[in-house]
């Protein structure tokens, strides 16, 4: 059977965790996606609520859907570690308070997730 692509979205961790337990529970099941599963369960732990709240704040802070995927499934504490993602996109460069923002923006869903916690947040 073959199957079409309607739409291709870049997702945080967290939110793709949510689409593929959908998938299962609707009786999807193969290779791949067991092992997509495998990997999203260790890690894409964290509040999905919160992550699309803070997907949204960072695409409103003009973050690109790409960068804010990562940003989410990493969870910077610092800005040094936002310039490091942000090198993937060397066309985009924000502003000094723009780090600032998008921390704050993050802030309630990486609270949510394992690596932030045992980080000393």
């Amino acid at each position: 059977m073959e199957r079409e692509t309607l739409q291709s979205r870049y997702l945080p961790y967290v939110l793709a965790r949510e689409y593929v337990y959908k998938r299962i529970s609707d009786g999807s099941s193969s290779i791949l996606l067991d092992r997509v599963w495998d990997y999203l369960r260790e890690f894409g732990e964290g509040e999905a609520g919160l992550a699309q709240v803070a997907l949204e704040k960072l695409l409103e802070l003009g973050v690109p859907e790409d960068i804010a995927a990562v940003i989410l499934s990493i969870c910077p504490r610092t800005k040094g570690e936002l310039l490091s993602i942000y090198q993937m996109r060397r066309d985009w460069s924000p502003g000094d308070d723009h780090f600032d923002n998008v921390l704050e923006a993050i802030r309630d869903f990486c609270a949510t997730t394992p690596f932030y916690q045992d980080s000393g947040e």
